[in-house]
């Protein structure tokens, strides 16, 4: 259930009202979620991704900038988990590789360009345990415990300093 701002259909439930008592979105087992700015993502029960809210940048990975009042299918199946970001979203697969899609401005994707994407980019590496995203930034923990960050730096947010 969610509740709060709902302009841009953030809740996915069909509307824009904004709610102040939670609301159920619907039709799903779902076993992880997790909100942007405007836009949510969470994967059901059968490893599926759903995103719904703001598209504008292609952060649903479903190849569109298509907006969604409702969860609309992501990128295919096999996710373990999901964070959504400013205007960007991340997802590790079962076979532990990162994705990650949507407005790419400072290389938070990634990939090692700069281009944005509305479908999955593989991050560079080959396995993750564990990651998190900031507004245009993301990091990561390798098996081996080395932790990796990515994207705009200009605060020293990469833990090197600034450019």
């Amino acid at each position: 259930m969610v509740l709060g701002y709902n302009g841009d259909g953030e809740l996915g439930n069909g509307g824009t009202q904004n709610r102040n008592v939670p609301v159920q979105i619907g039709g799903k087992d779902w076993v992880t979620a997790d909100l942007g700015s405007d836009h949510a993502c969470g994967i059901d029960r059968n490893g599926s991704l759903w995103c719904w809210g703001a598209n504008w940048a292609g952060q649903f990975g479903n190849g569109t900038t298509t907006d969604s009042l409702v969860p609309v299918q992501g990128a295919g199946d096999s996710w373990l988990d999901v964070r959504a970001s400013y205007a960007y979203t991340c997802g590790l697969r079962s076979d532990r590789t990162l994705w990650c899609w949507g407005a790419n401005w400072y290389g938070q994707l990634g990939d090692g360009t700069t281009q944005d994407n509305a479908s999955p980019v593989k991050v560079l590496g080959d396995e993750w345990r564990v990651f998190e995203l900031g507004a245009d930034h993301s990091c990561g923990i390798h098996p081996d415990g080395s932790l990796w960050c990515w994207g705009g730096n200009w605060t020293g947010q990469l833990g090197m300093a600034p450019r």
